[in-house]
C-alpha cells in the first residue's frame, strides 16, 4: 500500500503517470491487481492511496527492484511523497476483489 502526500494541482498528472507504472506492474510475475483511490475531500492529508495485491511479498520486492519500476518510482517521487508499507488483512467483510 502506498499513501501519497501530493499537492492538489498535481493529482491528475500523477494519476496518468501512475497508470503507466501500473502497466509495468501488470507484466510482473505474481501481480494480481492494483487500484488508485483519490480522496473525495479537499482537506485530506493523503490525497491518493494505491492498493496493490501480489502473490507474495517476495514477488512484489522482485518487481519493485526491477529497472522499469525503480525508474518509475523515482519519477513519482518528483510529484508526490509516498508512504509505503506492507500490510496483511486482519479482518474483512463482504466480497473480496479478484
Amino acid at each position: 500500500m502506498n499513501i501519497f502526500e501530493i499537492e492538489p494541482g498535481v493529482v491528475t498528472e500523477f494519476a496518468a503517470n501512475w497508470a503507466d507504472r501500473a502497466r509495468h506492474m501488470q507484466r510482473s510475475a505474481g501481480f494480481r491487481n492494483v487500484r488508485l483511490h483519490r480522496s473525495l475531500t479537499s482537506d485530506a492529508r493523503f490525497r491518493l492511496v494505491n492498493i496493490a495485491h501480489w502473490d507474495s511479498v517476495q514477488v512484489w520486492r522482485k518487481a519493485a527492484q526491477s529497472s522499469p519500476m525503480t525508474a518509475a518510482t523515482e519519477a513519482a517521487r518528483a510529484q508526490a511523497t509516498p508512504n509505503t508499507a506492507i500490510y496483511e488483512v486482519v479482518t474483512g467483510f463482504g466480497a473480496m476483489p479478484r
